[in-house]
């Protein structure tokens, strides 16, 4: 409340005005002990009857410097609150200057009791809602007190109030006892305040993180006087962010390092040990894909564990490893020689083999590992050995079995022409680099006479030449772009048999598997054919036997679609599988089979290819299929072959593949 009084004259004049003022007023003398001279019958009664004059020091506790501004202070605006307690009551105590009383002070009394009383409950609601605990240790009256919530704790029955030391060490985890010890140090010498975060003991002999902060109150001598800690449960906040931090070095499948933190963990290991080997070796299952078909993702997951857990069974001092995604490991390993890190590779692989016998499953787990040898002072990232690693381990994935590869510069430039291949191909496809080579089908029973061709590509290259299919066929098979190189060379062997009238030469056109199983393979294809109004009978897609394998009653599927609009159907490479028997069981649209050229070789007379070869041609015949021999480069071969009943040959002994141009001049213009 703010009070202006306006006093014409004099000390009692101002006692006559304010004797019966229903609120508390006193005057009170600037000298060394305040002393109050006067007190109006309503401060009477708040200061229970003590009769003026009295001191106000003995009801309060002010130092000597704020005494001094208190008394020299010249101003009508209020000087200051001064809360004292009086028996029950709190008292405050508003004080200003007036010019009339020039040696006085004059105070307003009031009664905040009330006012502190619904201040104490919020406080009391607040702690309560947020779960704080509050301690408070008095030194002088040797005594604690503590808010609800802290009866929780293991420390609770056993404080002493006659020394603030309520933690003891069977109350804290014991990883944490030296941080509360030290923490009470620095609070006994000079610190004020403190703030730690660590596991107390609950009634459960559990622990929970609290985060516990410390208010230190001194005497004149530096002393704890007082002593308020307030303890925060922040038991699920610790954990969840445990939680993450652990998630963020982890891998959830295997429980061991993820990708992150191992190249974290690789780089710290090579520069803090310089005086050992290291080689980053990169490994992944082969076939992984299809294990997860037959068996299941859950049968996966356990294969991937057991894999883990080997290479960490194997794992020496100062050596790391993590799952980098999917079946693709990552290992760094220290090693003696080349023999040792073979010898470690090989005894992994057989720890692998055991998973079949462990768990009864028929399937085969096999490995394809790269090695890449860390130099000494090494500048390359982890990424880019890992790389490199990689390149080693692509090297061996198309051998069977479980096989290892190194790293060298060579293995380097081959991955620098492929990617070089890579950023060129679209270009090379729209400035039609890419040319038809025709090879040509020689029917051996019916003179020798050329029938057919198969259309073959050739990358003519502006600067590099011609480009074997070899070199770009299996990339463009693994990045997709052979569907664009598929439709393509169909088209360019639409537009010659629509030019040229054909109407006599089957065209056999390679399929790749990635262009077969394509949602709109059949559509294009049709549209294709009938844009260009090739006739029925000519064309001829030809299937590697490893693609039938695949997905068999789909390409049948498929197959028998195209048939129903004129396209004929080889299997190119048969009898190169481990299925090929299977393969005619499931496909009734083959109308061709092509021998893969392991069959014509040198060793052709003897009894048992002379036997296996005979049985082909002859379940062929029976099933209303043309055979085609590929490979064939002498007339020993040749001969053999006609006796054997065979349809057709293909390969070096008749004629190489040559440019379109060449073909119609050796053989078309010929017939013309």
């Amino acid at each position: 409340m703010d009070i202006k009084l306006s006093i014409e004259s004099g000390f009692e004049n101002f006692k006559d005005r304010f004797d019966h003022f229903p609120y508390g007023i006193c005057l009170i003398r600037k000298d060394d002990t305040l002393t109050i001279d006067y007190l109006n019958e309503s401060a009477k009664r708040l200061m229970l009857d003590v009769n003026p004059p009295f001191s106000l020091m003995a009801f309060i506790d002010m130092k000597e410097e704020n005494k001094k501004a208190f008394i020299q202070k010249h101003s009508q605006d209020w000087l200051m609150n001064i809360n004292f307690n009086m028996g029950k009551q709190l008292l405050q105590l508003k004080c200003t200057q007036m010019p009339e009383l020039s040696h006085y002070i004059v105070g307003l009394l009031l009664d905040i009791s009330e006012y502190q009383s619904d201040e104490a409950q919020i406080n009391r609601i607040i702690i309560e809602q947020t779960g704080i605990t509050v301690l408070e240790w008095q030194h002088q009256l040797s005594r604690y007190y503590l808010s609800a919530g802290a009866e929780c704790f293991g420390f609770y029955e056993c404080m002493n109030p006659y020394k603030f030391n309520f933690l003891k060490k069977e109350d804290v985890h014991p990883d944490d006892w030296k941080e509360v010890k030290q923490t009470f140090l620095l609070l006994q010498k000079n610190e004020n305040q403190a703030k730690i975060t660590v596991r107390l003991k609950d009634n459960d002999h559990s622990y929970l993180w609290c985060h516990l902060t410390f208010f230190a109150m001194r005497d004149k001598e530096g002393q704890i006087d007082r002593m308020i800690v307030t303890i925060h449960n922040v038991d699920e906040a610790v954990k969840n962010r445990q939680s993450l931090e652990y998630w963020a070095e982890y891998d959830p499948l295997t429980g061991y390092y993820n990708y992150g933190k191992f190249k974290e963990y690789a780089r710290e290991l090579i520069n803090n040990n310089q005086d050992k080997k290291y080689a980053l070796c990169y490994t992944d299952l082969k076939n992984f894909k299809f294990l997860n078909d037959i068996y299941g993702y859950e049968e996966g997951d356990r294969i991937l564990k057991y894999w883990a857990d080997k290479l960490n069974l194997v794992s020496r001092e100062k050596e790391s490893f993590a799952r980098i995604s999917s079946d693709h490991f990552a290992t760094l390993r220290t090693y003696e020689d080349i023999e040792d890190l073979v010898s470690r590779f090989h005894h992994s692989v057989h720890e692998l083999y055991k998973y079949q016998s462990a768990t009864n499953k028929k399937f085969p787990l096999e490995v394809a590992a790269g090695f890449y040898l860390i130099k000494e002072n090494d500048r390359h990232s982890i990424e880019d050995m890992l790389d490199r690693a990689n390149i080693a381990s692509k090297s061996v994935k198309g051998k069977p079995g479980s096989q290892y590869g190194f790293y060298d510069d060579h293995l380097r430039q081959s991955v620098i022409a492929r990617k070089e291949l890579e950023a060129e191909m679209f270009h090379a496809l729209k400035e039609e680099q890419f040319e038809v080579y025709f090879q040509p089908i020689v029917d051996i029973k019916n003179g020798d006479r050329v029938t057919a061709v198969e259309a073959l590509v050739r990358w003519q290259h502006p600067l590099r030449g011609t480009i074997p299919p070899n070199d770009f066929i299996p990339l463009f098979e693994r990045n997709g772009f052979i569907v664009d190189l598929d439709i393509y060379m169909f088209e360019k062997v639409c537009q010659y048999v629509n030019k040229n009238k054909i109407t006599d030469m089957m065209i056999s056109i390679n399929v790749s598997r990635v262009s077969a199983f394509q949602s709109d393979f059949v559509k294009k294809y049709i549209q294709l054919k009938d844009q260009y109004q090739v006739p029925d009978g000519i064309l001829e897609l030809e299937c590697t036997e490893t693609t039938v394998v695949n997905n068999p009653r789909e390409l049948n599927t498929i197959m028998n679609k195209l048939k129903d609009y004129g396209f004929l159907f080889a299997i190119d490479d048969f009898g190169s599988g481990y299925s090929s028997l299977n393969v005619l069981k499931e496909i009734s649209t083959v109308d061709v089979l092509k021998l893969d050229r392991i069959f014509c070789t040198d060793d052709l007379q003897e009894s048992r290819n002379h036997a296996i070869i005979s049985s082909i041609i002859t379940m062929a015949k029976k099933l209303d299929m043309k055979v085609i021999a590929e490979g064939v480069e002498s007339l020993v071969q040749c001969d053999i072959l006609k006796s054997l009943n065979c349809d057709y040959i293909q390969g070096y002994l008749f004629d190489r593949p040559m440019p379109i141009s060449a073909f119609d001049k050796k053989y078309r213009d010929l017939k013309n």
